[in-house]
């Protein structure tokens, strides 16, 4: 079973840095053992241990990240590939103690509600099954190298946030987190 020991040790770390989740680049054969030790602990007392929040949130990103492929985004999508009844709040409470082990923040809306899910989803990056359809998550990455290569050199960050803001408000707020 691979654990988050594990994962910072494959990253020459002893501890979380903050770094975003998909930056921890986990195989797809992590990936799997991840989904299999969630699947066999979570009816039992081991959600509430530090090691499976952690678990769940770098598994959670990276489980929409490669299987997403279109639909609403929801916990449902989580749950069902664990085998377990959906349970948002259990969601919400994984998702808060995990991001923390990582060092990672939450999303806030507008009216400052934290944004569980969608922070997951963000940390993950834009889902591989939808980018490799010509679709706006592949369209927008294109249309904001193109806009970044056209500038030449890009004078300053700020310019390049601009053009990255520009283009990225055509995605589902997940991805603007």
């Amino acid at each position: 079973m691979i654990t988050p020991k594990n994962i910072l040790e494959q990253n020459d770390l002893t501890e979380p840095d903050g770094r975003p989740l998909h930056a921890y680049r986990i195989s797809e054969i992590d990936h799997d053992f991840l989904q299999l030790g969630l699947l066999t602990d979570i009816g039992f007392a081991s959600i509430n241990l530090p090691w499976f929040a952690a678990s769940f949130v770098i598994w959670a990103a990276e489980h929409f990240r490669r299987n997403f492929d279109g639909g609403s985004f929801q916990w449902e999508f989580l749950f069902d590939a664990l085998e377990s009844p959906v349970d948002d709040q259990l969601g919400r409470d994984l998702a808060q103690k995990g991001l923390k082990y990582w060092k990672r923040p939450i999303a806030r809306n507008d009216g400052n509600h934290r944004l569980f899910l969608q922070t997951l989803i963000a940390e993950g990056g834009l889902p591989n099954k939808l980018i490799s359809r010509n679709s706006k998550y592949r369209a927008v990455p294109l249309a904001i190298l193109r806009d970044l290569e056209g500038d030449g050199a890009v004078q300053s960050i700020e310019i390049a946030e601009e053009i990255a803001g520009f283009h990225g408000s055509s995605l589902p707020t997940a991805f603007s987190v």
